[in-house]
């Protein structure tokens, strides 16, 4: 990894309904989610990201549980190794939101990895 350790993005949370949720959120940590909707495995999804560190992503009919969190990386060709070598699965990269991001499924558990070079 880098000489600077991977710091916390967001967290991300699976709901049912992201209208209500990001009203809750909203009376939470004010007004300011950027909703839209990319297309996940071919599925248009709904998400909502808000810059207190919350990302909403709409799963109707599901139970509202977390699903991942973000951490920010220095250099995304650098920080990717030291997950393969603890055996954790590593997707290739895709650009959202401008950035570059991989997923890594750390035993179960889903990590996305979002480069920010200059912040």
């Amino acid at each position: 990894m880098t000489d600077e350790y991977p710091r916390l993005e967001r967290l991300a949370i699976a709901v049912p309904d992201l209208d209500t949720w990001v009203t809750r959120w909203e009376s939470i940590l004010g007004p300011g989610f950027d909703v839209f909707s990319v297309n996940l495995g071919g599925n248009d999804v709904r998400v909502g990201i808000h810059p207190g560190g919350i990302e909403l992503l709409e799963v109707p009919d599901a139970e509202p549980k977390l699903r991942s969190f973000h951490l920010r990386v220095r250099d995304m060709d650098a920080a990717t190794p030291a997950f393969e070598e603890l055996g954790w699965t590593v997707t290739p990269m895709a650009v959202v939101q401008g950035r570059r991001q991989s997923i890594v499924v750390a035993d179960g558990l889903r990590v996305v990895l979002v480069e920010v070079k200059d912040e």
